[in-house]
């Protein structure tokens, strides 16, 4: 994977574009747009933030306040948390986990549907929506998986580049123990199941889904 380059210009254009786009999704659904304002949120919850190493305890004070800010801002909220942590141990990724299911039952039904009209929007310039048999549609992904990284069943980050998968399954290559190291995981998540597409801007084409969102999952160890 190439190295990023951050923009600050490209950034705040993209953020601009973005925040316009869904609130015209969730005027179309019939949401409720809060007096408050996203970026208010957003600095409210990073208010105390000074280096990368202050995200655990925002996590964690996050998870205990959430319900303070608009519902419809809480997952994005979260997943700004969740992305920044980067490598995270395994109690970090249940306090996430936890939190995002009881963010998740909270959300009102127009508001699930209008986030996955905006998630499938910017999956469209991809090409990589597909149907079933049964007509659902669903997105091959991949995640690069080495000693360190959550179980299937439990993880919901995942990208739709495979080559960003063995980055992230290579990057750690020097500590691999065994053959549960190395190893790129293919399947499919529907796209119901999206709760964020590529929020962070880091070019990974990253997703987060739901926990136990994947499907039909398949290894394949990569050469060490």
């Amino acid at each position: 994977m190439e190295d990023f380059v951050f923009d600050l210009e490209e950034y705040r254009a993209r953020k601009q574009e973005r925040e316009a786009h869904w609130e015209q999704k969730m005027k179309e659904y019939g949401v409720e747009i809060p007096f408050n304002t996203y970026a208010e949120c957003y600095d409210d919850v990073f208010r105390y933030m000074n280096r990368h190493s202050d995200l655990p305890y925002i996590l964690l004070d996050f998870k205990d306040n959430f319900i303070k800010y608009p519902t419809v801002y809480q997952m994005r909220l979260l997943i700004e948390i969740w992305v920044g942590l980067e490598l995270s141990s395994s109690t970090i990724r249940r306090s996430v986990n936890a939190t995002l299911r009881k963010i998740y039952k909270s959300e009102s039904k127009e508001f699930k549907k209008a986030r996955t009209e905006i998630i499938k929007d910017n999956l469209k310039p991809l090409n990589v929506i597909k149907h079933d048999e049964k007509g659902k549609e669903y997105i091959d992904v991949y995640r690069g998986s080495n000693h360190f990284s959550a179980s299937p069943d439990t993880a919901i980050s995942w990208t739709c580049d495979i080559n960003t998968a063995k980055w992230f399954a290579n990057r750690l290559a020097c500590l691999h123990r065994d053959d549960r190291c190395c190893r790129l995981l293919h399947g499919k998540i529907f796209i119901k199941d999206i709760i964020s597409c590529g929020l962070n801007d880091r070019k990974e084409d990253e997703i987060i889904a739901l926990p136990n969102a994947f499907q039909n999952q398949m290894y394949t160890n990569l050469k060490r």
